[in-house]
């Protein structure tokens, strides 16, 4: 599935990890695992999780491009359907984004490093 543009970069590529991260997100709101019985259409269930990811401010709009691994994450540290706290999920959120803060500086800098090198005599 291709990335439906809700945000540059951000990608779930997965039906079943949108609907494992949907499931997540309205289980911290119902206090329990919701249960549906007609298919979900993979777009409008995307937007839900974004919708909801910023709305309970699990995710913060600067880390939304990363939407996509911090779903995969969730999927790795909850990986059964059952209710998660607020603060589960922003642990995850946040571990991911950290992560990913780290190997974006890291490109940077080794590319500001190469920069430097082609400059300096």
């Amino acid at each position: 599935m291709a990335n439906d543009g809700l945000y540059p970069g951000e990608d779930i590529s997965s039906v079943d990890r949108i609907r494992h991260a949907f499931g997540l997100l309205a289980s911290v709101v119902l206090e329990q695992w919701p249960s549906w019985t007609h298919r979900f259409d993979p777009a409008q269930l995307r937007s839900r999780v974004v919708v909801l990811a910023e709305l309970l401010a699990i995710v913060p709009s600067a880390g939304m491009r990363h939407l996509g691994k911090v779903v995969d994450g969730w999927h790795l540290a909850f990986p059964k359907a059952g209710i998660v706290t607020l603060s589960q999920l922003r642990d995850v959120a946040k571990a991911v984004l950290k992560a990913e803060d780290r190997l974006a500086s890291s490109a940077q800098g080794s590319g500001l490093r190469r920069a430097l090198a082609l400059v300096a005599p």
